[in-house]
């Protein structure tokens, strides 16, 4: 421990296996703090250490004792005490619940990966978290998952956590601020058209079993999430309706999806595909055994492979989801609400941001520009003798 008094900054030194200037800063309570200034020039590392020693004597003026990063990053694991959604209900802000149960989510992961690979930074005070440090946490994100549109969410949820400590005069400054999101190329979304999608489900014969083609049927005429669909009994559907409200991880049942419980209509094929089955004796559809989807996809992927190799190539990718979003691909083509959809689907979503979604989901099959041509020739019938033209 050093001897206490004002805070002060070292000369900026190098180490044999980095190219970076560091810099040992001496705190008011005596403690020494080694930071990289993340600078390749000692002008620059000067600099940096100049501006940090600045940032600490200010944020230790305004908030004596300063809570960890990891402190303020698990009041927003928790809907009840995240402080953008708490003030937004008083205020009435924008600030809707699903999207704080995102922010958490984020937060709880960025915490994992953190702790994997930055675990230094988690039991820092908060003020002494420097750009450089948010720097590496989003370089951290990025060698775990990609650059991806999770990756860019937890970011922006970290920005978020950071903002907030400004507003609430935790710090004074966010070193967060201004740091460029993640940038990711949206991947080619597959989804499959009508005429896949009814050979999917006509060919029960094709299926490992009858509990199987009953499971894919409900994903493919439902959209449901695959745990919410291998969740489904007897004491869920009345009337024709369908109750969602658990869904089921392959060991236990959880809440659904962001917390959001819903009732939807069964379409007719999804009802009679029901009643073909028995139920297990419990009243669940499907067998709870640990792995039983990860196990029969496989066997179904090459069964549709071999019986349609035509289309080997949309068999091979097939998953849960891509029968998801190839409902919603198809309910778009022909021409149902954006709307309705997104709440028959149960998407997290806000009121502006429909569209902007389905923008992303809407894979355009070059089958179905056809109509277009077609369009074109419909407007223009009226004009079959142009001058230049052979009537044929």
């Amino acid at each position: 421990m050093a001897k206490k008094g004002s805070i002060k900054a070292g000369e900026p030194y190098k180490r044999k296996d980095s190219p970076y200037w560091y810099v040992t800063v001496t705190d008011t309570d005596g403690r020494r703090i080694f930071k990289s200034t993340g600078k390749t020039k000692k002008k620059d590392a000067v600099d940096f250490s100049e501006r940090w020693v600045q940032q600490l004597g200010r944020n230790r003026g305004i908030y004596r004792d300063c809570p960890t990063l990891l402190d303020e990053m698990r009041k927003y694991q928790d809907v009840e005490t995240n402080p953008r959604y708490r003030r937004a209900m008083v205020s009435g802000g924008h600030y809707t619940i699903e999207y704080a149960r995102l922010v958490a989510r984020s937060t709880r992961n960025l915490e994992k990966i953190m702790a994997k690979r930055l675990p230094q930074l988690l039991s820092e005070d908060l003020w002494d978290i420097t750009r450089r440090d948010v720097h590496d946490i989003v370089e951290a994100v990025v060698m775990e998952l990609g650059r991806t549109r999770t990756s860019q969410q937890m970011v922006r949820a970290f920005k978020t956590v950071m903002a907030q400590a400004v507003e609430d005069g935790v710090i004074e400054n966010s070193p967060a601020a201004r740091v460029p999101d993640i940038k990711y190329t949206e991947r080619s979304a597959l989804s499959i058209d009508e005429d896949a999608t009814r050979f999917l489900v006509t060919r029960r014969d094709l299926y490992p079993s009858d509990a199987f083609w009953v499971y894919v049927v409900m994903l493919a005429t439902t959209g449901m999430r695959r745990g919410e669909a291998w969740a489904v009994g007897i004491k869920c559907i009345e009337g024709g309706m369908l109750r969602i409200d658990q869904q089921w991880k392959g060991t236990y049942y959880a809440e659904p999806k962001w917390g959001l419980a819903r009732t939807i209509p069964l379409p007719k094929i999804a009802i009679k595909t029901l009643r073909s089955v028995t139920p297990e004796f419990d009243g669940s559809y499907f067998p709870k055994t640990t792995g039983w989807v990860q196990i029969e996809f496989p066997k179904l992927r090459a069964a549709l492979s071999a019986a349609d190799p035509e289309r080997r190539q949309t068999w091979d990718s097939l998953t849960p989801h891509v029968l998801r979003r190839s409902l919603n691909t198809n309910l778009i083509m022909a021409g149902v609400n954006a709307r309705a959809i997104a709440e028959y689907l149960s998407w997290r979503h806000q009121d502006d941001s429909i569209m902007s979604m389905q923008e992303r989901y809407l894979k355009v099959r070059l089958s179905h520009l056809q109509v277009v041509a077609d369009a074109i020739d419909d407007m223009l019938k009226s004009n079959d003798n142009i001058i230049g033209f052979s009537a044929k």
